[in-house]
């Protein structure tokens, strides 16, 4: 989306960049702006130095979702800022792999939503427009259930000796000093604890073929720009586009609400009215 962006070189495009990861090797056979001098680097703000070299600012934040609505958010630009003071959230992009993140999205009941995603060698996106039947992002992406693993690996843990929880901490690229203080009830181990969270959050390694995420990127870029260029500011209905890069078929599809979505299940979202005539691309989270 970013590298569509800097085709363009639109000057009143204002994107904000929300993200706590940075750059590591898995990440680069498809993320088509990083490259090997950009390891270990936010990024948010790689991405900000890439969309400034094509004459586009934006907000780069680093940090989770959360941690941004609960941020000062110091230097946004002036009527963003009094926008997402409000709760206000006109357009957000959602580029997010895990059910925790669609969840928090979803939560800021944007006005006009649009996310991509790869399953196998398919390249989808969704724009989630608020029908009644249809599908929020937090519909069958439910958070991770997090407790029970970690008691289950802590556990696990303090039935190991302290050399083979070294051995254990270190093969899997994990801080043992820190895990070692939570595990020894220290005050300071609250870092340790941080770090098993994360690691019992993370979903296994799964094959990734980089073109099918760069796919997935054209076509969210495709469904945001049809849609502004439609001249209507929020779109009429949900649907999902799905490109097959094993038999070459394009389509549309919907996919239903989940009755158990803790989010929607018993929520109609109406768009704001007084919405339909700002057709202006401001904001990508």
């Amino acid at each position: 989306m970013a590298y569509v962006l800097m085709c363009l070189e639109h000057p009143d495009a204002y994107p904000v960049l929300v993200d706590d990861d940075v750059y590591d090797t898995s990440n680069l056979n498809r993320c088509c702006l990083a490259s090997h001098r950009d390891l270990e680097q936010e990024k948010t703000a790689v991405l900000a130095s890439r969309l400034a070299g094509a004459g586009i600012a934006s907000f780069p934040f680093s940090g989770d979702l959360k941690q941004f609505v609960n941020d000062a958010r110091i230097g946004l630009r002036a009527d963003v800022a009094e926008e997402f003071g409000d709760g206000l959230y006109r357009m957000v992009i959602s580029c997010v792999d895990r059910g925790d993140g669609r969840q928090d999205i979803q939560g800021l009941r944007p006005h006009w939503l649009v996310g991509g995603s790869t399953l196998d060698l398919q390249a989808k996106t969704n724009v989630y427009a608020g029908d009644v039947d249809a599908a929020c992002l937090g519909c069958h992406n439910p958070r991770e259930v997090k407790g029970e693993a970690m008691r289950v690996l802590e556990r696990q843990l303090r039935a190991m000796s302290q050399q083979e929880r070294f051995s254990f901490l270190t093969e899997h690229g994990l801080d043992a000093t820190s895990i070692e203080e939570y595990i020894q009830g220290s005050h300071c181990g609250h870092l340790g604890r941080a770090a098993l969270l994360d690691f019992v959050c993370t979903p296994p390694p799964q094959f990734s073929v980089g073109f099918v995420s760069l796919g997935s990127g054209v076509l969210l870029a495709a469904s945001i720009f049809r849609q502004l260029l439609s001249g209507m500011a929020l779109p009429q209905r949900s649907g999902m586009t799905t490109f097959n890069f094993l038999n070459g078929n394009l389509g549309e599809s919907a996919l239903a609400r989940d009755p158990q979505c803790q989010i929607c299940s018993n929520l109609t979202v109406s768009p704001d009215p007084s919405l339909q005539t700002d057709t202006g691309l401001t904001q990508v989270g």
